[in-house]
C-alpha cells in the first residue's frame, strides 16, 4: 500500500470509496481480479464476469483473463448435483430441485475456487409431492398398557432443510393438530443415480425420507384412558404447518398388565410370555409345571372384560415325593423318589429284635406310611405255678418272672 498527498494513484493502485460516498484518498494495491491504469483518483476497475487477473497490481484490461475451475461447485441447499459440464468452465446455473424453485449461479472467483451462489434456491414450506402413508407398530394397543407404539412418517419426497423438522401432533377432526408429543428423527433418506445424460449432467434424484417417533406408557395414557381411536398427525417447521398426513391408533378393552398373582404350587415360575400384558380379552397367560419335580398341563390365566384376569386353570402334580416319610426313614434317601416307588427302613438293632421294618409309599398325596412292623423280643415267662420256697410266693401267679428259679 502507498500514500500520496496528491490524488492520484500509481498503475495497478486505486482509491476506494468510504462509507460516505466520498474516496478515502490512500492509494491500495489492486486483488486479483481488478486492474487500473494508474494516474487515476476513482476506484479500481473490476474484470468481467467469469474473467480474473493472473496477478496483482494488474494494470490494463488486457490482463482480464477467463476465470475456470476444475472442479465442481460447493453443495448448496436445493441443489441435487451440479453439472459435469461446469467442469472447466468459469461460471455454472443450474435449476433447483426436491422441493425447491429458482435457479442457482456460482462464478470463479479471484482466487481460482467458485464463489458464493449469486442467488438461493426458494424453499417450498409443503413440496407439491409431498405425500405420504403412516404406518404404526403395533397398530392398536390395550388402554393403560405400558406398550411402545412406533411412528413411521414416510414421505414421496426429501424434505429440503429450510422445511423445518417434522412434529408428531395428536390431532381431531383427523386433520388438525392438537398437541405437540414429540419431535421426529429422521431415520432413512434414500437416493437413486441415473445414469450420466448426453450433455454430462448425473442427477440424483430424491426418492423419499422417513421419520420415527416412540411414544410409551404415561405419553400415552395421558390421552386416554378408555377405550376408542386416537389420531395422529405430522406437522412440518416451526409453525407447525400441517401436511394432511394422519394415523389412527386403536385402544382396545383388555388387561394392560401381567397377572399380580402368583401361580399355584407346581408352576415352573411367574406368568410369562407375549400374551401377559397388553392381552386382548379372552387372551391367556400361561406357565408350564415345573419338571422334572411336578407334570401336568400347566396352568394358565385369561383376561376378562373388565380388564382383570379370572383364576387358574390347569393342573401339575408332583412326580416325586420330597422330604422323609417320617423320622424312622432318616437314614434311607427316600427323598425325590418317584410315584409308585417304596421306600424301607429296618429296624433298629438296639430297641427292636424282630419284624420286618418300616415301609412307606410315594403317592400323588404325597408320603403314605404302607406298615410299621417292629416289636421287641418277649420276656421268658412260667407256665406252672411256682415250687414252695419263701413265703411271698402264692398260688395264682402264673406267668409272672419266675425269681429264682420255676421248679
Amino acid at each position: 500500500m502507498c500514500f500520496f498527498t496528491a490524488a492520484v494513484c500509481n498503475p495497478g493502485y486505486g482509491v476506494p470509496k468510504s462509507v460516505f460516498g466520498l474516496p478515502v484518498w490512500r492509494c491500495y494495491r489492486r486483488r486479483l481480479g481488478f486492474y487500473s491504469a494508474g494516474n487515476t483518483t476513482t476506484a479500481c476497475s473490476k474484470c468481467g464476469e467469469g474473467m480474473t487477473t493472473a496477478r496483482e497490481g494488474a494494470t490494463a484490461p488486457e490482463e482480464c483473463i477467463p476465470a475456470v475451475c476444475d472442479d465442481l461447485p460447493r453443495e448448496a441447499p436445493g441443489i441435487a448435483a451440479w453439472p459435469a459440464a461446469c467442469k472447466g468452465k468459469s461460471s455454472c446455473t443450474t435449476d433447483c430441485s426436491g422441493g425447491w424453485t429458482g435457479s442457482v449461479t456460482v462464478v470463479r472467483g479471484a482466487d481460482k475456487t467458485w464463489g458464493q451462489p449469486q442467488q438461493n434456491c426458494s424453499a417450498d414450506k409443503v413440496p407439491q409431492n409431498f405425500t405420504g402413508q403412516p404406518s404404526l407398530s403395533p397398530a392398536n394397543i390395550i388402554v393403560n398398557s405400558d406398550a411402545a407404539i412406533t411412528f413411521t412418517m414416510k414421505f414421496t419426497t426429501e424434505l429440503p432443510a429450510a422445511a423445518g423438522h417434522v412434529s408428531l401432533f395428536s390431532s381431531t377432526g383427523h386433520i388438525n393438530p392438537e398437541l405437540h408429543l414429540k419431535d421426529m428423527q429422521q431415520s432413512v433418506t434414500r437416493r437413486s443415480h441415473s445414469a450420466p445424460a448426453a450433455a454430462g449432467v448425473t442427477s440424483v434424484s430424491p426418492r423419499g425420507s422417513s421419520y420415527t417417533a416412540i411414544l410409551q406408557g404415561a405419553a400415552l395414557r395421558n390421552l386416554s384412558n378408555s377405550p376408542g381411536v386416537l389420531h395422529f398427525t405430522a406437522v412440518l417447521g416451526a409453525d407447525d404447518q400441517p401436511t394432511g398426513i394422519t394415523a389412527e391408533l386403536q385402544l382396545l378393552t383388555g388387561c394392560a398388565s401381567a397377572p399380580t398373582d402368583a401361580p399355584p404350587t407346581g408352576a415352573l415360575g411367574p406368568w410369562a410370555g407375549k400374551d401377559c400384558s397388553n392381552a386382548a380379552v379372552g387372551a391367556q397367560c400361561f406357565t408350564s409345571c415345573n419338571w422334572p419335580a411336578y407334570d401336568g398341563s400347566g396352568y394358565y390365566v385369561t383376561c376378562l372384560p373388565d380388564g382383570s384376569w379370572s383364576g387358574p386353570g390347569g393342573f401339575c402334580f408332583p412326580t416325586s415325593c420330597t422330604g422323609s416319610p417320617g423320622p424312622e426313614w432318616a437314614a434311607s434317601n427316600c427323598e425325590f423318589m418317584h410315584i409308585g416307588a417304596r421306600c424301607t427302613a429296618p429296624c433298629p438293632q438296639d430297641v427292636f429284635t424282630s419284624g420286618s421294618g418300616y415301609v412307606a409309599e410315594c403317592t400323588l398325596s404325597g408320603w403314605q406310611v404302607m406298615s410299621r412292623d417292629c416289636s421287641m423280643s418277649q420276656p421268658d415267662v412260667c407256665n406252672d405255678l411256682p415250687t414252695p420256697g419263701p413265703p411271698f410266693w402264692q398260688q395264682g401267679l402264673e406267668f409272672q418272672l419266675c425269681w429264682p428259679e420255676c421248679g
